[in-house]
């Protein structure tokens, strides 16, 4: 994330901890599920800028049924083909809302192999609370994922394996693959 500026004095926030800290002492840490909170208390228009609670879970729970999919696909396709192969990108989603477009342009980027990072900003708090728990649940989805993967990468010899696994001279040979690398291990 090293592209977020301290709103009080405009210096570059850097990663501390669980916080992020800019060179004049000003800290702003990180929330349970991983959001930070840069809207000083005194810049505040409302008590509670942006979105509540309510149309923020509205919003999750519309984009949930698919509507906006097509053109979700559409903008993470677009994306992709503009992009620079071999070129680490930073793309800042401004009004990231629940994280809807932010957490899919994401796996999108994952899956093509990308070099890149994603940040997402929203004014209402509730809304990046949204989006940080989604993108944290994802990034728990892909361990389980990769943890599956490895499980099917064993191999389960029985007493007479089967004859495409067994080479003309008896020595057994067998070969696994996943999505990820698309290599194959012997």
């Amino acid at each position: 994330m090293g592209i977020l500026i301290c709103p009080i004095c405009k210096s570059r926030l850097e990663p501390n901890g669980q916080s992020f800290c800019c060179k004049h002492g000003h800290s702003f840490d990180l929330s349970a599920s991983g959001y930070l909170h840069l809207l000083p208390a005194n810049q505040m228009r409302s008590k509670i800028p942006g979105d509540n609670k309510q149309m923020v879970r509205a919003r999750k729970e519309f984009l949930s049924k698919g509507y906006y999919q097509p053109v979700s696909d559409l903008l993470n396709h677009q994306v992709l083909e503009h992009c620079k192969k071999g070129t680490a990108l930073q793309i800042l989603d401004a009004g990231c809302g629940e994280g809807y477009y932010t957490n899919r342009l994401t796996a999108e980027f994952s899956r093509s192999g990308a070099e890149f990072a994603v940040t997402g900003l929203d004014i209402s708090k509730f809304a990046v609370d949204a989006a940080a728990k989604a993108a944290k649940s994802e990034d728990e989805d892909k361990k389980d994922d990769k943890k599956d993967r490895a499980k099917e990468k064993e191999v389960v010899i029985e007493e007479e394996p089967a004859k495409d696994f067994a080479s003309s001279d008896g020595e057994l040979v067998y070969s696994t693959s996943t999505e990820d690398d698309g290599d194959i291990d012997a």
